[in-house]
């Protein structure tokens, strides 16, 4: 547990220090990511761009992202603070708008989370535990 709110506060700090160019790259990512599951249609987590925002406490209906799942975890019938994450295949082709979330495959600290729309299996959503680094929920961004 010490080294969990240890990660945690090194990765806060990060968050603080973050420029506008979503760097630097943060080493907590690889205890993040060694829980993950990637859905079913979806391809090998290194070949997305996997941008994380740090803790955030949310609700179903306050996610911030375009699909939700059907599945999402009873935990969030009520506010839960939660590593919330959307990862990007390069190539499924961004809206100009979205144009600068464009980035190699790696681990990114955010502010914001890119607005994806329509990208099935090409843009994955992703929910975390924070302390456990468990993951709560994963799926394509569909129109479900």
């Amino acid at each position: 547990m010490k080294g969990a709110a240890s990660a945690l506060m090194l990765w806060i700090g990060l968050a603080a220090c973050q420029s506008a160019t979503h760097q630097p790259r943060f080493e907590d990512s690889k205890r993040l990511e060694a829980g993950i599951r990637m859905p079913p249609g979806a391809s090998p987590l290194v070949s997305y761009a996997r941008y994380y925002l740090p803790t955030q406490t949310v609700s179903a209906e306050t996610l911030p992202f375009t699909t939700i799942s059907d599945h999402l975890p009873q935990r969030l019938d009520h506010p839960s603070e939660l590593v919330l994450a959307i990862f990007i295949r390069p190539d499924i082709g961004l809206a100009d708008a979205e144009q600068r979330w464009n980035r190699a495959p790696g681990s990114y600290l955010v502010e914001t989370l890119p607005s994806v729309v329509h990208a099935g299996c090409g843009a994955v959503n992703v929910l975390i535990a924070p302390e456990s680094g468990e993951m709560i929920a994963a799926w394509c961004n569909v129109d479900l």
